[in-house]
């Protein structure tokens, strides 16, 4: 407490900002682990946050991989309407292939993107509660 009030205004002020991030972080853990019934009481503060520290890092690292294979599916599409357009001219011959649906293929990534998330969060509870059972 005596570091508190020695304290210039400014690292009052970080000091503050770093507590509401906490408390922002574990609210957001324990809602978390509410919604998906992994709450226990046996489990530290730490544990918490790091599980949804964990369960954010996936999230993102799902997004990234899901912007990675758009960007891949935007070439395909953008080759496929070069090769519409030589067909038209009457320079390439489509009549053998497979035509991508844009559409179609992103909102399959997108369903296969949630329910991997959703795959995971019930094979990690099922993990915490066979550790808590032992």
């Amino acid at each position: 407490m005596n570091e508190i009030e020695r304290a210039t205004m400014l690292q009052k002020i970080k000091l503050e900002q770093k507590y509401k991030e906490e408390v922002r972080q574990f609210k957001f853990a324990e809602k978390k682990l509410l919604a998906s019934d992994n709450l226990r009481p046996d489990l530290t503060k730490e544990k918490i946050i790091s599980v949804a520290k964990n369960q954010e890092k996936q999230r993102k690292r799902l997004i990234e991989g899901y912007k990675h294979y758009e960007n891949k599916l935007n070439r395909l599409i953008d080759v496929q309407e070069i090769l519409q357009e030589l067909d038209r001219n009457g320079l390439f011959d489509l009549s053998g292939y497979h035509l991508i649906d844009r559409e179609e293929k992103l909102t399959d990534k997108i369903e296969k993107y949630e329910k991997e998330v959703e795959e995971n969060q019930q094979k990690n509870a099922k993990e915490k509660r066979k550790e808590h059972e032992i």
